[in-house]
């Protein structure tokens, strides 16, 4: 038999499916690795392509106490990951008629509190809500810790009105926020006549592969969940009752979040049939309402879906916090690749590591990226030089940040507040790019008669 096994060996026959078993096993052992390097409960990780499931691997316990085993058919609180489905629910709709992304949010909800001084000219609209484009800070800490389940939506948006506020202009740039996500699962409850969570679990999770998701801590939710761990590994966080569970309630396992990368990989199609038109899928990928997306900057967040580049390749997806869960899902679209990876413990930077490990996993053999050839250009106009200061800010209580900008030869060098220093070239008149970036990242742009910098790290106005 061995002979045999040998013969087939040097035939060529198996050697595609030894190599496979070779990867396999050295990303179990580097996940174990990890593992034990963070002290991680539980972690879960799936890997597919467009044809299906290409690793599934579970370490370690989704309870310590029991020593219950995780597996890749626990249940984990996804957390924002949510908003990816809310991006879905809301294409959906928008291809069934019932929704618009440009309807203005009080034409959707006028009865929600939001004070917004700009609405005359500049409204909240659909499509702000979920790019987090309409000038909302996120919930405020007292709201953050509320874990008391409201009996609806609308009296969750009673608890604090005086904070639905607008604080800059809606259409102009991005500030991550959950209120948003408040607003949306308020509107799809309003134009369906269903609540969210009834209408997500029948019309989007189940038809999309994950029939086992829930949005509420059932008893058969508590019987499959994982335990959730602070950033010790040990301490138990109660469960999250959020203040909006269309902010980052689903709970789903790792066996089910395979079919999210795979249906964008497919370009919306699932189970044979279309659920999105590609079109839809190019515009969850696609930021369009901010004004460095008008300034053709592409690159950062869609509907539902962010940007982010590895090794000079855009990989898009979502970051999930359930608070005791870190989640991540991703897919690169020319390697034909996706991923979730989830774990039971509040340790970002284990997730990094996760992120890094399983990216460099599904792009094994393949060739880098050549960087892309810098525009030729001249002196960056004086007037982009100098002192800028934070225009936006996702908490009232933190400190706004500053920045300067130099000229260094063909580059520009942006010094933060801290002194954390990028270089950026340009790419194109008012877009520019990091060096490890393939796209234009960020804008410089004139707003107002004032210069004003707009990229992952921010938005800054110049003093």
């Amino acid at each position: 038999m061995r002979v045999f096994w040998i013969l087939l060996l040097n035939l060529g026959l198996l050697t595609g499916a030894v190599a496979d078993a070779r990867s396999v096993d050295r990303l179990t052992e580097d996940l174990e690795a990890i593992r034990d390097r963070h002290g991680i409960p539980g972690l879960a990780v799936v890997t597919v392509d467009a044809a299906g499931v290409r690793d599934a691997i579970a370490l370690g316990h989704a309870d310590l106490t029991t020593r219950r085993p995780m597996s890749i058919d626990t249940l984990v609180r996804i957390g924002s990951i949510t908003k990816t489905f809310n991006g879905i629910a809301a294409l959906r709709l928008v291809a069934a008629g019932q929704l618009s992304l440009d309807t203005p949010l009080k034409k959707l909800a006028p009865e929600l509190p939001l004070h917004n001084p700009w609405r005359d000219e500049h409204p909240v609209r659909l499509v702000h809500l979920l790019e987090h484009t309409a000038g909302l800070m996120d919930l405020s800490r007292e709201e953050f810790a509320h874990n008391k389940p409201f009996a609806s939506l609308r009296a969750a948006f009673d608890f604090a009105p005086e904070r639905r506020r607008v604080h800059w202009p809606p259409g102009r740039h991005p500030e991550y926020t959950n209120v948003g996500a408040g607003y949306l699962g308020y509107v799809i409850e309003r134009v369906t006549g269903m609540p969210y969570a009834t209408y997500m679990r029948d019309h989007v999770l189940s038809p999309l592969g994950l029939p086992g998701a829930t949005l509420a801590n059932d008893e058969r939710t508590r019987h499959l969940l994982a335990v959730g761990y602070d950033s010790d590994g040990v301490s138990v966080i109660p469960y999250w009752h959020m203040t909006f569970p269309s902010m980052g309630a689903i709970n789903a396992s790792p066996r089910e979040m395979a079919h999210l990368p795979q249906l964008l990989l497919r370009r919306g199609e699932s189970n044979g049939k279309p659920f999105l038109s590609t079109q839809a899928i190019n515009r969850m990928e696609t930021p369009h309402s901010t004004l460095a997306a008008r300034a053709g900057v592409h690159f950062g967040y869609g509907l539902g879906l962010d940007q982010e580049v590895y090794k000079r390749r855009i990989w898009y997806g979502h970051m999930g916090d359930g608070d005791g869960y870190l989640s991540h899902f991703g897919y690169q679209k020319e390697l034909g690749v996706g991923y979730f990876v989830t774990l039971n413990a509040f340790k970002w930077k284990a997730l990094s590591d996760l992120k890094r490990l399983v990216r460099r996993h599904l792009a094994k053999g393949v060739s880098d990226i050549v960087e892309p050839a810098e525009p030729a250009s001249s002196p960056a106009p004086q007037g982009i030089l100098g002192e800028y200061e934070q225009l936006t800010a996702r908490f009232d209580h933190r400190r706004r940040g500053r920045l300067r900008v130099e000229q260094r030869d063909t580059a520009l060098r942006l010094t933060f507040r801290g002194g954390r220093q990028i270089e950026i070239l340009p790419f194109g008149e008012g877009r520019y790019r990091r060096r490890a970036d393939p796209v234009a990242s960020i804008a410089i742009i004139e707003v107002d008669g004032r210069a004003v910098i707009m990229g992952g790290f921010g938005n800054y106005g110049k003093r």
